[in-house]
């Protein structure tokens, strides 16, 4: 598995702990983990043919939709969202009707940024498939994405009546719980979710970081070490190490938090981590080694506010040790 961790169908403005760089991994790695699941999904189910002639036999354009499909979801695991889009869209046209061929074209269309038309083929997928609590949770998730939190509630509502043991849809019922401010009923959605599938390292993501919100460190960092055991020494995805950083820091725990933002490995490219890193080193009395954070990180946000006024203080502050230093020594 990769680095990253799983987003699926996703991400809501207030994922982030703090800073805007956990936010960021967290969505990418979510995105990674969405087609993958969605990949699988698809898969399992490109085999039920057009929805309006599972009844009859299968003719031979049928056939030939289901194998240019399946093309598409090759495409789509490489990441090639050109070759899926017109994979799925050439399905369509052989068989109007497939409901997940609309499904892939639907995820290929999003991918490259066609919302609108994005969300007009999914809910043809729902539409054909008969109300398919996985393709409605999908549809959701892009309500969400887009803002659009009363049409991705009512779509996760409806994915719940037709599945109450779907995973994903829980995850969605938590994020849209969370983006109002509804924390306790996030906190319980996730763990919902945690029943159906207790290895789901997005789902914990998101409860790690409400239990943030909430001011519940010890909690977050609960959370995560079950999520980090996992992966093993060395393994842990970078936003998990991040997380973990950020609680250890809350608890005071400098020399814990400095070892997770270094193992992160994230800090020379994000600005919010090597700031952290960077007063974690400072509470440690490092100074030297904040002042070599704060500088590689200046390098890739030169204006960053934060960074500059830290990398300041430092500078007086070693300033006024080295003149000490000089002072004991007459």
């Amino acid at each position: 598995m990769s680095r990253s961790v799983r987003r699926t169908a996703g991400s809501s403005s207030q994922r982030g702990l703090r800073g805007g760089s956990v936010r960021a991994d967290s969505q990418q790695a979510g995105g990674v983990a969405s087609r993958m699941i969605w990949c699988a999904f698809m898969s399992l189910l490109l085999g039920n043919g057009c929805q309006s002639l599972q009844k009859r036999p299968v003719a031979g354009n049928v056939l030939s939709s289901r194998q240019i499909a399946m093309r598409g979801i090759d495409a789509t695991q490489r990441g090639r969202w050109d070759e899926a889009e017109s994979a799925f869209r050439s399905a369509i046209e052989m068989c109007p009707d497939y409901d997940r061929a609309h499904a892939g074209y639907a995820e290929a269309l999003w991918q490259r940024g066609a919302k609108d038309l994005a969300i007009t083929h999914q809910q043809r997928a729902v539409q054909l498939s008969g109300d398919d609590p996985e393709l409605i949770t999908r549809l959701g998730r892009m309500h969400h994405e887009r803002g659009e939190s009363a049409a991705a509630e009512h779509r996760v509502e409806q994915a719940l009546r037709g599945n109450k043991d779907l995973a994903a849809a829980w995850l969605l019922r938590g994020d849209v719980m969370r983006e109002r401010g509804a924390l306790d009923e996030a906190v319980g959605c996730y763990h919902r979710a945690l029943v159906v599938q207790p290895f789901y390292p997005e789902v914990q993501l998101a409860l790690a970081d409400t239990y943030q919100l909430q001011d519940r460190p010890q909690r977050v960092l609960a959370t995560l070490d079950v999520l980090a055991e996992r992966y093993g020494p060395g393994k842990i995805p970078p936003e998990i190490c991040e997380r973990q950083g950020v609680a250890q820091k809350t608890l005071g725990r400098w020399e814990d938090a400095a070892r997770s933002f270094l193992a992160a490995g994230t800090f020379m490219n994000s600005p919010d981590i090597a700031f952290q890193l960077a007063e974690v080193q400072c509470q440690l009395g490092d100074f030297t080694a904040a002042r070599v954070t704060v500088g590689t990180a200046l390098q890739n946000a030169p204006q960053d506010p934060r960074l500059v006024k830290l990398a300041a203080e430092i500078d007086r502050r070693q300033q006024r040790m080295a003149a000490q230093a000089m002072s004991d020594l007459r």
